[in-house]
């Protein structure tokens, strides 16, 4: 399998996902860390539990 690593980030999710860790490289390159990002249309929000924000959606549907 092979991975895009420019368009690839991480997300952390837990008790500490305030503290920063330690950089991950994915094909040589570091991975930025996010603190929302955006998978199969859902959007994710780092959080102590996982979490999905739907604001983007509601705003579209007000929009038309």
């Amino acid at each position: 399998m092979k991975f895009n690593s420019s368009k690839s980030v991480a997300m952390r999710i837990g008790e500490r996902y305030k503290v920063k860790c330690e950089s991950l490289t994915l094909d040589g390159s570091e991975l930025q860390f996010v603190e929302r990002l955006k998978y199969l249309g859902v959007q994710f929000v780092a959080a102590k539990k996982l979490a999905c924000s739907v604001e983007n959606v509601r705003v579209q549907c007000y929009e038309r």
